[in-house]
């Protein structure tokens, strides 16, 4: 299965007709279609580049899951985003003559480094219907960017659910970027790629490095781990935020809410630690926590909407050197960055506000470096809906 996917994650971004060639570097988007004069697109990061194969002639490119304020850069100047008929967070980009080509697609500011807010939601599953009022309570915050998810976004993974879910996003603002969970892996695994893109994606936003990694099967493809080695490298230096579904040792003593293999999962945090991972943001689990792992910060957003689990204390220690109330581990000789927490101001919203680099403070305002993180607490949407959480063990 994990053989499979990975086959699959490298066949993304990558589209051959006798018309034209379309390949997305990094496979950072799926390519839903290809014709002699419209691409369709749809993004898992917010900045592209493609490179175009074809004779010279109109195109239009359509791109869904996209910032609004994105602008195309190519030999023949640049165009300013319109929108993709009602799906909020799109973009529609049309050029009078374009050949084999290399464009790039983004916000202006995006290699920018400054303060930003990007939200994190994920375990949505059969709440689908509901996610909508998440949504537009989402798109009242003008400073919000996008959107990072660790997966359950479906309850079964099958093509109607996953459709249904992107019509939902039509009502979201800004970019929803995924990596896939347990429920996904259930129906069609192949369905995901078709329709959303790579299980695996590595982008950087304003100096922010994000990894998005797939442990939907409670493990770690190997391939995905050489992956993750070299993502780890290259944002050694910068603020890296890493997403996985599976929580890599259960923090909270609960059926099937860790790693298959407790060795594996305290590898991969082991892993975390020495590669200076500064946040770790895990789903599966239906309920909020926050701690440091492994000198890791680490914090469970699995409030989408799921199933919600009894809240419970998060055990301690998680590795050796390392509670869920330390501010600093000792796994691999680590130093935490912590994070600190404030509500800045947005209703039932836990924000992030202050990062630790390598022993400077990143809070807002003190440096050009990014310092504003919103996770949607897992209390929030019961509250929303009016209802009374139904406590559950599944995940």
């Amino acid at each position: 299965m994990h053989t499979t996917v990975v086959r699959r994650d490298r066949q993304v971004g990558e589209r051959e007709t006798p018309e034209q060639t379309v390949m997305v570097r990094d496979r950072t988007a799926a390519v839903r279609s290809s014709a002699s004069e419209r691409i369709e697109l749809w993004a898992q990061a917010p900045g592209l580049e493609l490179s175009l194969t074809r004779s010279v002639g109109p195109l239009r490119l359509d791109i869904f899951n996209c910032p609004r304020d994105s602008v195309l850069v190519w030999s023949g100047g640049s165009v300013v985003a319109a929108r993709v008929d009602d799906h909020l967070a799109s973009c529609r980009f049309d050029l009078p003559a374009v050949g084999s080509e290399t464009v790039r697609v983004g916000p202006p500011d995006r290699e920018l480094d400054a303060p930003f807010v990007f939200a994190v939601l994920s375990d949505v599953q059969r709440a689908i219907n509901e996610v909508h009022e998440v949504f537009e309570r989402m798109n009242q915050d003008p400073e919000l960017r996008f959107v990072v998810s660790t997966g359950d976004l479906v309850n079964t993974g099958a093509l109607d659910e996953l459709q249904h879910f992107q019509r939902e996003l039509e009502r979201l603002s800004v970019p929803f970027y995924s990596t896939v969970g347990n429920h996904e892996m259930g129906a069609d695994a192949h369905a995901w790629h078709d329709l959303f893109g790579p299980f695996n994606v590595h982008f950087g936003f304003k100096g922010v490095r994000f990894s998005l990694v797939d442990s939907g099967n409670a493990t770690i493809d190997p391939h995905v781990y050489d992956w993750l080695d070299g993502w780890l490298d290259a944002a050694r230096d910068q603020v890296h935020v890493v997403l996985t579904h599976v929580p890599p040792l259960d923090p909270v003593g609960l059926r099937g809410g860790g790693f298959r293999n407790r060795k594996e999962g305290a590898k991969l945090m082991q892993k975390l630690a020495d590669g200076r991972a500064d946040a770790l943001f895990l789903g599966h689990i239906h309920s909020f926590y926050a701690f440091s792992a492994a000198g890791v910060s680490t914090y469970i957003s699995g409030g989408g909407g799921a199933t919600r689990r009894a809240p419970r204390r998060p055990s301690t220690p998680l590795l050796e050197g390392a509670s869920n109330a330390a501010p600093e581990g000792r796994v691999g000789g680590h130093r935490a960055r912590g994070l600190t927490f404030g509500t800045e101001g947005r209703s039932n919203i836990v924000c992030v506000s202050a990062l630790n680099r390598g022993g400077k403070s990143l809070t807002n305002g003190s440096l050009s470096l990014p310092s504003a993180y919103v996770l949607w607490n897992t209390g929030w949407m019961w509250r929303r809906l009016g209802e009374d959480p139904e406590v559950s063990s599944e995940a």
